[in-house]
């Protein structure tokens, strides 16, 4: 995950998300810190790096997250 700050330029995190599993223990450990997701601190807007073992699965995560409102694609 990437976030852009005015003063010290991108800031980096690995998330280590690889499964379904991987995302549950996330989404549990969020609440059981009650963190603020970093959307807050972003006004929504961050990048994630998504690998793929296809353009196939590509097209079916960008389709997903465009349904749920929540994918802003940058110029390639």
């Amino acid at each position: 995950m990437i976030v852009e700050h005015p003063v010290y330029g991108p800031l980096k995190a690995d998330l280590l998300i690889a499964s379904r599993r991987d995302v549950k223990n996330f989404l549990s450990k969020m609440q059981k810190c009650e963190a603020a997701p970093i959307s807050l601190v972003t006004g929504g807007l961050h990048v994630h790096t998504v690998r793929v073992p296809d353009e196939e699965a590509l097209e079916a995560i960008k389709e997903e997250l465009g349904r749920l409102g929540v994918l802003e694609e940058a110029g390639m």
